[in-house]
Parts: structure tokens; sequence; C-alpha cells
């Protein structure tokens, strides 16, 4: 699931920042770690969802992110000089993750990680969102108050995605190891 994670995010990433410009690395590429750190944080919501404390308390983790995130939508949409409507769409997004997904727990915790993680990287200045989406004309603030729910899409793609590649993995490693070029060279050793 991981590496599914990392293929999907990497594909995301490649349209979101290079291709559309709705976000942009402070160098104008796509970083080498931001890949293998999507990977990082798919494991990290993962086990942290996992803990026994917050299985035994998933109610009130679940509501205590949502009231979270309804407060970030508010700034975003009262608060901030640029109305944030990225935010408040990404929101409703969650939302659905949150209250109508198989794993309320996990998307709760991802979408948390993801929040700091986004409010970390743009008070930096390492990626910076773009105040009027191109092409969409939609605003958003830096971050967009919802946008967590963009990983939880991208967690629910790998989720799906993770048994297929699996078994293609699978089939190519059975058809390599039949392959008669591998029993010529076993045989010539």
């Amino acid at each position: 699931q991981v590496l599914t994670m990392i293929a999907v995010a990497t594909c995301f990433e490649c349209v979101g920042s290079i291709l559309w410009g709705a976000y942009r690395y402070r160098l104008g590429n796509l970083p080498l770690y931001v890949p293998a750190g999507h990977g990082i944080f798919f494991l990290l919501a993962v086990r942290v969802a996992d803990l026994p404390w917050l299985a035994l308390h998933r109610r009130l983790v679940v509501g205590g992110v949502f009231a979270g995130s309804l407060l970030l939508v508010a700034r975003g949409l009262f608060l901030l000089p640029t109305l944030d409507l990225l935010g408040a769409a990404t929101w409703l997004l969650f939302v659905a993750f949150l209250f109508r997904g198989q794993r309320p727990l996990f998307y709760a915790v991802s979408f948390t990680v993801t929040m700091a993680l986004e409010f970390y990287g743009t008070s930096f200045g390492i990626w910076a969102w773009a105040p009027m989406l191109p092409y969409v004309g939609l605003s958003a603030g830096n971050p967009p108050a919802g946008i967590g729910a963009g990983y939880c899409a991208m967690d629910s793609v790998a989720h799906r995605l993770a048994p297929s590649v699996e078994k293609l993995w699978l089939g190519l490693s059975s058809l390599r190891a039949k392959s008669p070029m591998r029993s010529v060279r076993s045989s010539e050793s």
C-alpha cells in the first residue's frame, strides 16, 4: 500500500503542481523527497490510527478533528484577506470521507497530519498555493483550509489500487521466475 501511495501521490503532485499550477514548490520543481514523504505520511496515518487509545476514543477523535476543521474553514471564509473557496470545497470532500468513508479515524488522522504539514511548509515558503486556481478561478488560502482532503483522496485511491498492484507485481514476479532466459542462466552456472 505504501508503494502504491507513493505512485498515486506522485501523479497527483505532477498534475497539481507542475501541470496545473495550483501550488508551486519554491524551486519550481517536484523535490525528490516529496514522493517518499507521501509514503511516510501514509504509513504514519495508518500507524497512528491503529493506536489503542485513539481506537477506543474513535468518536471523540473524529468529532474533535471535525470541529477543528470547521474552525479552519470559518477562518478561511471570514478572517483571511482572500476568501478561501478552495478550502471550503475541499472541506466538504473531507466531511464526506469523515462521515461516509469506511475508515473515519484513519481519515481524521490523515487530515490532521497533512494540515500540520501544510501550515509548516507554507509558513516557511517551501511551497505556496496560488491565490486563484488557474483555469478554475477559485480563490484559495495558503494553505487552503480543507486541503487535507486531497490527501484523504490519495489515501483512498491507493487503498483501492493496492490489491490490484500487488496481484500485478506477483504475476510479473512469477512470469519472471518462469522465464526461459532465467532457466538458461541458472543452468550455465
